[in-house]
């Protein structure tokens, strides 16, 4: 009976601990997309400077190159360019990739989408190097969020699981 109890009171521990630890993971989730994206946009600007490839194809070639074909912005939006407009394809596919994301870093991400096409070459570069410099700001901030919290919701979840136990002993 007494070991039953033990595994027990060990196990809720261990759970809240788990959820601690994956509330802490949103965090470092948010700076590695903002850093990627970062990335992408960048790869994106180097690629219309000097290729004058199509926006689709630069976009295929991020998808791979950054994301290894794995769900994101940029393979949705070429999945979505084939039924919308370049600003809806876009808008659709930050709305299905934008888990873990804050609403600011949504807004900076939709609004690149808004010139996306409709611009000459050189409004294209200023569009992306305007998104880097918002991108670079929110990279900061989520990157002082996650220090911030992630020992928070590491040892909250700790903490919340002992006193569970000591409140069922």
């Amino acid at each position: 009976m007494f070991f039953l109890k033990l595994l027990n009171m060990i196990l809720i521990i261990v759970i809240c601990a788990y959820i601690g630890i994956n509330k802490a993971k949103t965090y470092s989730l948010r700076v590695f997309k903002l850093r990627d994206l970062k990335n992408a946009f960048n790869i994106f600007k180097t690629k219309l400077e000097f290729t004058y490839e199509p926006v689709k194809e630069i976009f295929s070639e991020i998808s791979e190159l950054i994301y290894s074909n794995n769900n994101n912005i940029f393979k949705s939006y070429i999945e979505n360019i084939s039924k919308e407009n370049y600003e809806n394809a876009w808008n659709l596919a930050v709305a299905e990739n934008s888990f873990s994301l804050s609403k600011e870093d949504i807004k900076i991400i939709s609004n690149f989408g808004n010139l996306l096409g409709k611009t000459d070459l050189n409004g294209q570069i200023k569009e992306v190097e305007l998104a880097n410099n918002f991108l670079d700001k929110q990279i900061t901030e989520a990157e002082e969020l996650r220090k911030k919290n992630d020992k928070l919701y590491k040892s909250l979840g700790i903490i919340i699981g002992i006193a569970i136990v000591i409140i069922f002993i």
